[in-house]
């Protein structure tokens, strides 16, 4: 558990705490310097913002041409928030001092600290110890601070560029206080309204999820974009994306940077494929959070999710004045499973009577050369699209002028937007930022726009509709499944444990498991296949060997006594000269089961996360598909389900080519009985596999399996 997630409350009490660090009447700013450029840009927005400033510098009587004082303890008026940008060694007393006077919140600007190394982090560490003692909020340090555009309060040295963003319906959240500029550019050149946004630095005590929360209870945020570098509070990141998915507030994140899972779960073909930036998106997903991969998907996706509502989008329609345009929409939307629903007959006839003859009236509309013409047009087109029903949101693509008034058919066409049933907008066809002119035509004449190009559009529409059904899903979700009655919590481990005490601690669960017995001669190995009553399988026990059929450690079909005896001194000969530092404890001899589905179920455990099911394809194509899914722990087996059909392999579970469907309310049982075993062995417990799990109809049987317990004190030894 990271320091900064067991010391605050959560949900709507964690917003209210960091209330008063975004609305301050009267700030600090300690370290001011006419000789920094940074002190000049804070303290220019400050004026800008309308709050009352003080300035602090022991050195200086006057700074930007004002009177400063000494301390914090000079000052004779409350002040609710120190902005501090004094060299890193005289930062921790600051805080101090801050305390001592009684000040609530605090931005610190000043670098040096956990980015900087050991050191750094061990000072940063008791910053945000201070803090939380002195009953503070803090934001950074290593940070440039907020605008809030809806109160004015700018606490952000970004200079004249201020003036260029729009006011809208966007909150961004991000720990990079440079990037924190470039997407307030790009969403200006976009006209894409923020509202907010904030920069959270290294967070020794506010983190991104105490910033969402504040975010999910500001009326003015409709959507919250987020770029993070790593994730220091899952936890605290969990529950403000369930609330903001339960309230209707998408949240999209930018997550970069890439890492490898420890060195305990690379024994499991689970460990080998899952990597952790999966598990990254299967926790994101999981709480309703869109993932996407650059600032442009960012900030756009942010903004259109604002405008278009929570509903999920049953289809789009399009209308352009190019048929290039339409091609493109029509291949694209294919590309992105959105629908574009035909025109009903109504709707086509009145479209007929509009538009050319040699015009079709389809979804998307080629528009025409008719619109330039005709400067009604293009409104009464809008108005029969918007009218049909068949589609929730109509985009138009149309040439705004880059230096000119806008032609009388858009000013029409942006009447009939507005008055429209269902939410519709202008689009451009590129990703081309908008002119100061362009910009100034969509304020004078009030145009609906989403920004940010074709593609990037289209994309955040699927986004949309992806948010609106895990959205829908989650208000659905019985967590109260039924399930299997508990058994006795199994004792930890240490180490690796074999398939033969794996299958044991699985059976006493519940869980089914094929019928093995261990043999440790060729005559016993001969007597069980005989009980067994036909062909069996033979596999070498080894707590020292994961992957058996890469040392000759398994034989199957095997069929007769003479084949058993000389199976199992193959298998014992082979994997000792493979593997000549192995324990082996024997073979395990096991009836032969026919050709059925093979699935891989593991469990690994995350540093950040904790506990991650995967499922997959199984059985000798495991590593080499790589097709699997993951989420993390717990489940119930009704989120199993969508799991499994969301596998490339989906198709033979539900009996393609004629193959025995599989019962996936029993396998959902299943492997959701398998991962609650995962969950009451604790931490112990590192990782498990079950590779494979036989499917056939309604059997549901483990094959083969392994544990592997960490090493340290939290394992008792077995």
């Amino acid at each position: 558990m990271s320091p900064t997630e067991s010391r605050r409350p959560d949900g709507a009490d964690a917003s209210a705490r960091v209330a008063g660090l975004f609305s301050p009447r009267r700030v600090a700013l300690v370290g001011a310097s006419d000789r920094s450029a940074w002190s000049r840009l804070v303290y220019q927005a400050l004026i800008r913002s309308g709050i009352d400033v003080e300035l602090v510098n022991p050195r200086a009587e006057t700074v930007h041409g004002v009177v400063a004082v000494p301390s914090l303890s000079a000052i004779d008026a409350q002040v609710d928030l120190a902005y501090v940008m004094t060299p890193a060694a005289a930062v921790l007393e600051t805080v101090l001092e801050s305390g001592r006077v009684g000040i609530p919140s605090l931005i610190i600007l000043s670098s040096g600290f956990g980015e900087s190394g050991a050191s750094g982090r061990r000072i940063e560490q008791g910053i945000g110890e201070t803090v939380r003692a002195q009953g503070q909020v803090l934001l950074g340090p290593n940070t440039l601070g907020y605008l809030n555009f809806t109160t004015n309060t700018l606490l952000y040295p970004a200079g004249k560029g201020l003036g260029d963003v729009t006011p809208g319906s966007i909150a961004l959240v991000t720990q990079s206080g440079a990037l924190g500029g470039m997407m307030t550019g790009y969403a200006a050149a976009h006209d894409i309204g923020i509202n907010f946004l904030c920069a959270t630095g290294n967070e020794a005590d506010l983190t991104v999820s105490d910033v969402i929360e504040f975010a999910i209870d500001d009326p003015a945020t409709k959507a919250i974009g987020v770029f993070a570098e790593s994730i220091r509070n899952p936890a605290g990141l969990r529950r403000a994306a369930q609330r903001a998915l339960a309230v209707g507030k998408p949240i999209v994140m930018l997550k970069v940077g890439r890492s490898e899972l420890a060195a305990q779960t690379a024994a499991t073909h689970t460990g080998s494929i899952v990597g952790d930036d999966a598990v990254v998106d299967a926790a994101l997903a999981q709480d309703g959070i869109i993932r996407v991969d650059s600032l442009e998907d960012l900030v756009v996706t942010t903004g259109v999710l604002a405008k278009v509502g929570v509903e999920p989008l049953r289809g789009v329609a399009v209308a352009a004045i190019s048929g290039g345009v339409c091609d493109l929409v029509a291949d694209g939307c294919d590309r992105l499973d959105i629908p574009l629903p035909q025109f009903a007959e109504s709707t086509r006839r009145r479209l007929a009577d509009l538009l050319p003859d040699f015009a079709g009236a389809h979804n998307p509309l080629d528009l025409t050369g008719a619109v330039v013409r005709h400067p009604k047009l293009l409104a009464d087109v809008l108005t029969a699209v918007a009218d049909d029903g068949q589609a929730d949101v109509v985009l138009c693509q149309e040439n705004l002028g880059k230096r000119s008034r806008p032609t009388d058919s858009i000013i029409n066409g942006a009447k009939a937007m507005r008055e429209a049933r269902i939410p519709t907008y202008l689009i451009s066809s590129t990703g081309e930022g908008l002119t100061d002119r362009q910009k100034q035509s969509l304020t004078e004449f009030d145009i609906p726009y989403l920004g940010g190009g074709l593609d990037i559009t289209l994309s955040a529409l699927a986004r949309q509709r992806w948010w609106a059904h895990q959205r829908l899903n989650a208000s659905q979700r019985t967590p109260g499944d039924a399930k299997i009655p508990q058994a006795p919590t199994p004792e930890p481990g240490r180490g690796t444990w074999s398939e033969v005490r794996t299958g044991e601690m699985l059976s006493d669960w519940g869980v089914p498991v094929v019928p093995r017995r261990l043999v440790h001669s060729p005559e016993e190995a001969i007597a069980v296949a005989a009980e067994f009553a036909g062909p069996v399988a033979m596999k070498i026990v080894s707590p020292d060997i994961a992957h058996k059929t890469e040392v000759g450690g398994v034989r199957l079909g095997v069929a007769g006594p003479g084949a058993v005896g000389r199976a199992f001194t193959a298998i014992m000969d082979g994997v000792g000269r493979a593997r000549p530092e192995a324990r082996l404890d024997g073979v395990l001899v096991s009836p032969m089961r026919s050709s059925a589905l093979e699935l891989l179920v593991g469990i690994t455990t995350d540093a950040q996360w904790g506990k991650v099911l995967t499922v997959g394809l199984g059985g000798t194509w495991t590593e080499v598909l790589s097709d699997v899914r993951a989420r993390l722990l717990p489940v119930v087996p009704s989120d199993v389900k969508p799991m499994l059909m969301s596998l490339k392999s989906a198709p033979l579970l539900l009996g393609a080519r004629n193959s025995q469907a599989a019962d996936l309310d029993v396998l959902g049982a299943v492997i959701a009985r398998i991962a609650d075993l995962a969950i009451a062995c604790g931490p112990a417990l590192s990782a498990m596999e079950i590779n494979p799990l036989r499917v056939h109809g309604a059997q549901v049987e483990v094959i083969d399996a392994l544990a592997i317990w960490s090493d340290n004190d939290m394992a008792t030894a077995s």
